[in-house]
């Protein structure tokens, strides 16, 4: 009764709350355009109609004890009871009448003549089941197939539980109901009642809710279009999606859950739990993004420039990879005098010692390596004395102006650190073994550009582990940087608030790193940063630390909250086992009803989180990213609860390299074994539909529901085989302007890319370079690079198709410590090295079927195509000389290996010949040359193509040049 209770009271408020929103949508709608009403109005009747207004109208027969019988009457068995229930005026009900009645209703009156008034049957009436009409389901006991019914509608008495069976033995066999005949009880005397009634749910299975989710889900859809878009706009989507969480979750606990026996009741409520975390999961997502900053750079006093400390982390990670930060940090435009370099290496490394000593940066090692990086970082604070203190990883190289214009915000003397976003030059994970380098952006994206600056108006954004600075004095309040959990970034910005300081997030590439560069190291990645969230919510839990506001706790809690998602992904992964292998549902309701409650929700969600997300992330991506780390994540948490203050720390390796693809089967072994067991329940859940035709519309669903789960662990599965990644330097698209120089004459045009061993680069017109040139670089703030290269690439460009330059492709020879140093500030040092960085925006429909085409996309062959020297199309006289023999004719295209004449005389004798260019009479050019191919065509002679035998390249390019 008290379940009864509630859910009128929340219907009756669930009624006027649906009523606000549909007059306040209509309202909005009607004062924004006719297109809105159209839309709103017209199209959902329409559409409501078309869809389910020829299900209402009752079939014709001829005898009137038969007309509308059909739709208004369904028979209820279970293992003890057979029900008689009226549907009345329900929609649901009648939809339900007509496609999952157990028995036929004329049927039923034939058998049952007694009854005076078929139109009036009581509980406790005793009524005949004709033979064979109750069908026996096979597994689980031979259980009678009866869910379907009971699963969507509810007997309105609760007084309805007298059991009844037919006069006649024989009219209702034992086996039918799967009970013995002696258990069969005869019927209990009742009270006369009233006829039963199906209106248990007021208004949850009625017309009126399928029109409220179409026009909530249509409202969404046009709120969403940008040509009617305001500042408000996704809030009041973002709103209505919360909303229809809301009722699809009170609908989801109030009618849905199985409780036939102790295992359906637990997987109904593990998946309603794991339902909750997602809802609460995207609420605090929601919370932490409502008031975003958006700061610009603040200039500290020329005058007066505080000294600082920039502290570069480093365990066992490659040397090539610290030589980069530090020369980022060394080209700082920064008074050499107020700023000191110290290089933090727990690893103790003689080699990373003399690198230091040679670029001039103070190097500190410390004989324990107790609480790893955050004791590294406060044996630094000890050796040191600026006021302020910077902190890198090894990998994060920072720009000249990072500090210039971070430094500023200090001024406000509570401000207790800065942090500025992650950038990472190279492809993550999916994006590389995906090769979704163009179609997605880096999986921690989303945080750094939506989720911190999100924090940041409610002063709670967090250190990240670099790329942040803080006020020494702050960090010593708090004595230094907090070791009591693995996350010493999170923990130690969270005691910060706790005493008052502030944070400021500047949202503006400064600094670049590497992200893990394998499946691996991804994985270790977050199971360290899941210990250490885990720690922190149960050693320091922001809800209860004392000096934390409330929307700080909610922050931080956020965060927090997020590293408990490994098992519900587990639940959504493996929920459709539970029917499909063991007929365990683990909810009880009807296709049409679910996807009422649901689909709105999702859609709704779906559109929701694309708008706040900004394009950085989507649902699909979201399922992709916690199905990979679910497993290692779960038992992580698991281990974390039972050891909290276990601290084993693991470095993310940095530097690697794989000559060749390869797939570690261990990490990937718990997402086939799931998927094999998912592929197996289709195969049982197909077998039985297609023998017994039972359970139709519950299998189907289960089978959805797997089949995407399928392609989201493929997906998985996939990420997990390592692309072949042999470049030893990163190649980073730049445009520099690139001069190149050979034999007197000087090329200008502007990179493409460039690394610390090569460059590749766009010319305006297609030409040919000899094999060696001078390379000229002339960054954007004044430091200019000259360095020897060779041209291995020489190609026509897109645009040449359409008349335009050359792709060429340059290797660096002889590149010496101060030319490497040049390169590298080239590079990484611009203040505008990442202002065009690229931010891709996938739609979820082209999202999902990147993940869908994943297995195949990611085994297609690589090919590259390419020219070492470009074919230039050139009309000019030729002569070919074979033996005593001078045949003349016009070239059609050159390139520094060979040419392409076409002669109007009959065949050339001889392979070899002398190839001579003339221009405008004279003679330009002479090399001796192969014939390679000839080709004969009726009215233009013959195409003869020549490969040169020795090489002229300087002397063709000059003749080349002055056309």
């Amino acid at each position: 009764m008290g379940r009864v209770s509630i859910g009128g009271i929340l219907s009756v408020w669930g009624v006027k709350i649906r009523r606000f929103v549909i007059y306040y949508g209509a309202m909005r709608a009607l004062k924004t355009s006719k297109f809105l009403f159209k839309t709103l109005f017209i199209f959902p009747a329409t559409l409501f109609f078309l869809l389910f207004g020829w299900q209402s109208a009752p079939t014709a027969s001829a005898d009137p004890d038969q007309q509308n019988t059909s739709f208004n009457r369904t028979i209820l068995t279970d293992d003890h009871h057979v029900y008689i229930v009226q549907s009345g005026d329900s929609f649901w009900s009648i939809f339900i009448s007509l496609n999952r009645a157990m028995v036929q209703w004329p049927e039923f009156l034939e058998a049952n003549r007694h009854f005076t008034n078929p139109d009036r049957i009581f509980p406790g009436d005793e009524v005949v089941i004709p033979d064979g009409w109750v069908k026996t389901a096979g597994g689980r006991g031979g259980r009678p197939e009866v869910a379907s019914a009971r699963e969507t509608i509810a007997v309105p008495d609760p007084n309805l539980t007298t059991a009844v069976r037919s006069p006649a033995a024989t009219d209702l066999p034992p086996d039918a109901l799967s009970l013995p005949a002696a258990e069969v009880q005869p019927p209990l005397s009742a009270p006369s009642p009233e006829p039963v009634g199906i209106d248990s749910k007021p208004f949850m299975e009625s017309w009126m809710n399928y029109v409220l989710s179409i026009v909530l889900v249509v409202l969404a859809i046009v709120l969403s279009k940008k040509r009617i878009r305001f500042s408000q706009t996704k809030w009041a989507i973002v709103a209505l999606s919360l909303f229809l969480g809301l009722r699809y979750l009170y609908w989801r606990g109030a009618y849905t859950f199985n409780t036939e026996d102790a295992w359906s009741t637990s997987i109904s409520l593990i998946l309603y739990l794991a339902e909750i975390y997602g809802f609460l999961s995207v609420l605090l997502f929601y919370v932490q993004v409502a008031q975003p900053t958006d700061r610009a750079a603040s200039p500290p006093n020329e005058a007066a420039l505080p000294m600082v400390d920039v502290f570069v982390t480093t365990y066992n990670e490659s040397p090539d990879l610290l030589y980069r930060t530090l020369v980022g940090c060394a080209a700082m435009d920064y008074p050499a005098g107020c700023r000191t370099i110290y290089v933090l290496d727990d690893g103790q490394r003689e080699e990373v010692k003399r690198l230091a000593e040679r670029l001039g940066c103070h190097y500190l090692a410390r004989a324990t390596h107790e609480h790893a990086k955050a004791g590294n970082l406060n044996h630094a604070l000890t050796q040191s004395s600026g006021e302020f203190v910077m902190v890198l990883d090894c990998d994060h190289i920072p720009v000249r102006t990072f500090l210039k214009e971070t430094i500023g915000f200090f001024k406000e003397p509570d401000v207790a650190f800065v942090q500025t976003p992650h950038y990472f030059y190279n492809p993550d994970t999916f994006q590389r073994n995906l090769r979704l380098e163009r179609e997605i952006v880096n999986e921690q994206d989303l945080f750094f550009y939506v989720i911190e600056p999100g924090r940041d108006g409610s002063n709670s954004s967090f250190f990240a582990g670099s790329g942040g600075i803080f006020r020494r004095s702050a960090l010593q309040s708090i004595g230094g940087f907090q070791v009591l959990t693995l996350t010493e970034d999170l923990h130690t910005s969270m005691v910060l608030h706790a005493k008052g300081h502030r944070s400021v997030y500047l949202n503006k590439i400064l600094a670049a790193g590497l992200s893990p560069e394998s499946y691996r190291s991804y994985l270790k990645q977050r199971q360290r940063w899941t210990r250490g969230g885990i720690q922190v919510f149960l050693l320091d839990n922001p809800l209860w630390k004392s000096g934390l506001t409330f929307m700080q706790r909610i922050n931080y809690f956020g965060s927090i909250f997020y590293f408990f998602h490994g098992w519900p992904r587990l639940v959504y992964l493996s929920a459709p086992l539970a029917f499909l292998l063991f007929q365990y549902a683990p909810m009880i309701t009807s296709p049409p009803v679910l996807l009422n409650y649901f689909l709105p929700y999702y859609i709704t969600s779906l559109m929701a989180f694309n708008l706040i997300s900004r394009g950085f992330r989507n649902p699909f991506w979201s399922d992709v990213y916690e199905t990979v780390m679910c497993f290692f994540i779960s038992w992580t948490t698991i281990e974390t609860i039972f050891i909290p203050k276990k601290i084993k720390f693991h470095v993310t390796p940095k530097g690697e390299r794989f000559e060749k693809s390869s797939l570690d089967w261990s990490y990937v072994m718990p997402h086939i074994l799931l998927g094999t067991a998912l592929v197996i329940g289709l195969g049982f859940g197909g077998y039985r539909l297609w023998e017994h035709g039972l359970n139709f519309n519950a299998t189907l669903l289960s089978a959805v529901w797997t089949v995407y789960n399928l392609v989201i662990l493929v997906a998985a599965i996939v990420v997990a085989r390592e692309r072949p990644q042999k470049r030893s330097s990163p190649r980073l698209f730049r445009q520099i302007v690139c001069e190149l120089s050979f034999g007197g004459r000087t090329l200008s045009g502007k990179t493409a890319d460039l690394s610390e061993t090569g460059l590749s680069m766009t010319l305006s017109r297609p030409v040919l370079l000899p094999p060696m040139v001078q390379v000229r670089l002339i960054s954007d703030f004044g430091e200019t690079t000259e360095i020897k290269g060779e041209v291995i690439r020489n190609d026509s460009s897109p645009s040449a198709k359409t008349g335009g330059g050359s792709g060429v492709g340059i290797r660096f020879l002889n590149v010496n410590d101060a030319q490497h140093q040049s390169l590298i500030r080239q590079m990484y040092s611009s203040p505008t090295s990442w202002d065009r960085v690229h931010r891709p925006v996938s739609s979820s429909w082209r999202s999902f079927t990147n993940i869908a085409t994943s297995s195949v996309r990611a085994f297609i062959k690589e090919k590259v195509l390419r020219r070492f020297s470009t074919r230039i199309r050139k009309q000019w006289a030729c002569e070919l000389t074979a033996g005593q023999r001078v045949f003349k004719g016009v070239t059609e295209n050159i390139s520094n290996t060979g040419i392409s004449v076409r002669l109007a005389s009959e065949e050339i004798p001889s392979k070899e010949v002398i190839v001579r260019l003339y221009h405008e009479g004279r003679e330009m050019f002479s090399v001796r040359g192969e014939i390679v191919r000839h080709t004969q065509t009726k009215s233009q002679g013959t195409v003869y193509g020549i490969r040169f035998l020795e090489r002229k390249d300087l002397e063709l390019s000059s003749l080349v040049l002055t056309e």
